[in-house]
């Protein structure tokens, strides 16, 4: 049996100092968590305060692993009281230490281009031979060349 979408789906990893982190592409449950951390947080006051709470929330939701750096993300059903503390010390970081953890969310949630990941009504014609060749492809016709 082929691999699942989110096998497919990318870890991001990133050295910054002495600080060692792993992030994996958001999926539906990392979308959940992310939302119960963003709900715990503060109301923000401006559009910047906002990015830092959202990157804040994702990090938390799809960081994997993480070595030498100062914060720690609770349990996601954790009270607000140490959310906030962990947003608290999130925001001491260094700002070179945020930007990297950005970019590897940004990296990492890139759209895929795996072909595997496409409808294939949406593969050019030569992948949808090699598909169809591999057996990835149902015998079903979307009907879009038919004839009538």
């Amino acid at each position: 049996m082929g691999k699942t979408v989110g096998e497919k789906w990318p870890r991001e990893t990133f050295e910054y100092g002495r600080a060692r982190v792993t992030v994996e592409r958001q999926t539906v449950r990392h979308a959940l968590i992310f939302n119960r951390v963003l709900f715990m947080l503060p109301e923000a006051s401006d559009a910047i305060e906002r990015l830092f709470q959202t990157t804040f929330s994702r990090a938390a939701a799809q960081t994997v692993k993480m070595e030498g750096v100062d914060v720690t993300f609770p349990d996601s059903g954790a009270p607000a009281e140490k959310w906030l503390l962990a947003y608290d010390l999130f925001q001491r970081m260094d700002a070179g230490l945020f930007d990297a953890w950005l970019a590897a969310l940004e990296a990492v949630d890139a759209p895929p281009n795996d072909n595997a990941l496409l409808p294939s009504h949406r593969l050019n014609e030569e992948a949808r031979k090699n598909a169809k060749s591999a057996g990835l492809l149902g015998n079903e016709s979307s009907g879009a060349n038919s004839k009538t």
